[in-house]
């Protein structure tokens, strides 16, 4: 078990899907290597998601798509050497945390979205996707398919 803060892109290669645990607000992962598919009752993973940023280039990340009704449950992040950025915030980051966000993508907003995202395991015998804008926040924030 590791802190979620601590994963990086060499785990989420290595592993594709992770049991993800909240504990009095202090997030951890487990690496889970025998699940090929989720199922929207089997618990709170993270998985392998493959970014397309607008400027052609391609990220990867994780997301949450268990649930996908909303990107407050997918919560879809790029994993860069910066460290993570996500893309959907539970509040108003303000403009430094999108200023520190790009930075850590070495890009530009105009750069980054429009975007699409693949989660790259399956949930009930579907890869979720979504298009991203904007980084977005609050609970109303869905994915522009």
């Amino acid at each position: 078990m590791k802190p979620l803060k601590n994963l990086t892109l060499e785990d989420l290669v290595a592993c594709p899907v992770w049991r993800h645990f909240d504990s009095d607000g202090v997030e951890s992962v487990e690496s889970a290597p025998g699940v090929a598919e989720l199922h929207d009752e089997g618990g709170a993973f993270i998985v392998l998601t493959q970014f397309s940023l607008h400027d052609g280039s391609g990220a990867l990340g994780f997301s949450s798509p268990s649930d996908p009704s909303g990107l407050d449950y997918i919560q879809p992040t790029i994993v860069s050497t910066g460290g993570h950025t996500p893309l959907w915030y539970d509040h108003d980051p303000g403009p430094q945390a999108i200023t520190d966000s790009l930075q850590r993508l070495c890009k530009s907003i105009a750069e980054v979205f429009p975007l699409r995202f693949e989660a790259q395991i399956p949930t009930d015998g579907r890869r979720v996707t979504g298009k991203m804008v904007k980084f977005e926040f609050g609970i109303k924030a869905t994915t522009r398919r």
